[in-house]
């Protein structure tokens, strides 16, 4: 009985050596990550924080410095979803749909009260 040492790379077919989920590795899905994470992350937390500090039953000062405060969360959290998401695409919308609410919601409200 003649024993043959088969790797198990050589034994499966192209498409079933990566999973479905492994993307290829391209510099173009690379790039538009980074730009998510970097614009679209800066205008959520600047929308979020904005909309926090009209928000927050607190002073004027405590509600601007809280908001401020969590922005660093707000941003942290927009670089790892611009990372995580399955596509850069999806990172996009992940990112600017929560923006736009806030800002929806940010906007009125300074307009009434003054600032």
């Amino acid at each position: 009985m003649a024993s043959e040492w088969i790797s198990p790379g050589n034994c499966m077919e192209p498409a079933m050596r990566t999973p479905d989920r492994v993307q290829k590795v391209s510099w173009r899905n690379v790039t538009a990550r980074v730009l998510a994470a970097a614009f679209g992350g800066y205008g959520l937390t600047y929308a979020a924080t904005a909309c926090l500090t009209l928000l927050l039953p607190l002073s004027k000062i405590e509600a601007i410095l809280t908001a401020s405060m969590l922005s660093f969360v707000f941003y942290t959290v927009a670089i790892l979803w611009a990372f995580a998401a399955s596509t850069p695409q999806r990172a996009w919308i992940g990112l600017l749909v929560p923006a736009a609410a806030c800002a929806a919601v940010a906007v009125p409200l300074a307009r009434t009260a003054g600032g």
